[in-house]
């Protein structure tokens, strides 16, 4: 269920505002924005609300699959509520990063391919569905952002009763293992950063 969603989590955002972005400046939309009220920040902002009601519908409908297909039992607890600010952070993350993307790429096709490009590395080197004991030491799993959404979501969602790596990844407690908070700590100042990056750096005219 983490790797899933931190799949959703990165792949929508990235090509959906990417090629969002592309597409305002193909078409000369950004020069329109400008003669309304509407700022750069509220427009990615209003952008970032709309993928987070889609990415938070699929993340329901995922776990529901889930839940119908493999019998599997969710144990509901007050930590489970983490979930929201987790997706909601990794969402405006990838939404900055995407902008970006459409910003500075050539054409909507461009967009496009640089997502392609950054989620798929992403995607096997940020321990969303492998461990980090199951990894090469020597892999800065550390530097991705996408490492902290997949630590953070599988603490809150992992059996807290089992043994060895499992106790450690739902407790925080293992080498350099942070506990849930800490990854959704780290998450939004990323997310923060990169959101009002992403935000200055959208065109203005073109």
């Amino acid at each position: 269920m983490p790797g899933y969603l931190a799949v959703v989590v990165l792949f929508t955002p990235l090509s959906r505002v990417g090629s969002e972005v592309a597409r305002h400046r193909e078409g000369n939309r950004f020069e329109k924005l400008a003669t309304t009220p509407l700022s750069r920040a509220e427009w990615l902002l209003a952008q970032t609300l709309v993928n987070v009601v889609v990415i938070g519908a699929a993340g329901l409908l995922l776990l529901g699959l889930l839940v119908a297909t493999t019998g599997a039992s969710i144990a509901v607890s007050p930590a489970l509520a983490l979930l929201v600010p987790f997706v909601v952070a990794g969402v405006a993350l990838f939404c900055g990063i995407g902008s970006l993307l459409g910003t500075f790429a050539d054409s909507r096709d461009g967009a496009i391919a640089a997502s392609n490009s950054l989620a798929l590395p992403l995607l096997f080197l940020s321990e969303t569905f492998v461990p980090a004991s199951l990894l090469p030491g020597w892999l800065p799993t550390g530097l991705s952002p996408l490492t902290y959404f997949a630590r953070g979501v599988r603490q809150l969602t992992y059996g807290a009763t089992g043994a060895g790596e499992g106790a450690l990844l739902a407790t925080g407690r293992g080498p350099g293992l942070l506990g849930p908070v800490g990854n959704l700590a780290v998450l939004s100042v990323l997310a923060v950063v990169l959101f009002a990056v992403a935000a200055r750096s959208l065109p203005r005219t073109d």
